[in-house]
């Protein structure tokens, strides 16, 4: 049989441990001698207080327990990503059952989260290319002024398809104006 391997712990009405496997003792942290009896949620919140995973000021930290305990007792946590002080990332929710426990599970999406950060920065560095590339695009295209100049009638409509375009257009003049060179590309 297969291990799951996302947290799962079972707390009673009184958020007393009732069960919790090892995927959650291992993703928190949690030693055997805090195991061996049953922690409430305070306990397992505040095991690791000191140790730099909850990214929460020390004057602070008891708020922050009542509020995680109280969510949880009220099963409102709607999956949510839970992001610790040290950079892992957990897709938390929490559950009231019938009987009145709570369900909590905590799924590590951090490798997920690290491929949205990759796929954020890849988005970024090619967004900046294209737009780098529609300027110089821009730039090469004649000014207005010379059609006018040149044409009493006369318009121009380019409008590309996307940030850079694939068709252009390019006009000048030479010598006293008597020599105009047009064209246009796709």
């Amino acid at each position: 049989m297969a291990a799951i391997d996302y947290g799962v712990v079972f707390m009673d009405e009184d958020m007393l441990a009732r069960l919790i496997n090892r995927a959650f003792q291992d993703m928190w942290n949690i030693p055997d001698e805090v195991m061996a009896g049953r922690p409430t949620m305070q306990d397992l919140i505040r095991v690791n207080r000191h140790a730099g995973i909850y990214d929460v000021a020390e004057e602070d930290f008891d708020d922050y327990v009542e509020q995680r305990t109280a969510a949880a007792r009220q099963g409102t946590e709607h999956p949510a990503e839970l992001t610790r002080a040290d950079g892992k990332t957990f897709l938390y929710e929490s559950l009231t059952l019938p009987d009145g426990e709570v369900m909590l599970t905590y799924f590590d999406i951090s490798e997920l989260k690290e491929k949205e950060r990759e796929l954020v920065d890849a988005f970024e560095v090619i967004s900046t290319s294209i737009n780098y590339a529609s300027r110089i695009q821009r730039s090469i295209l004649p000014n207005p002024q010379i059609f006018a100049g040149l044409f009493s009638d006369h318009f121009i409509h380019w409008e590309p398809r996307d940030v850079v375009g694939g068709d252009i257009y390019w006009c000048n003049t030479w010598g006293d104006g008597a020599l105009i060179g047009f064209a246009v590309a796709g």
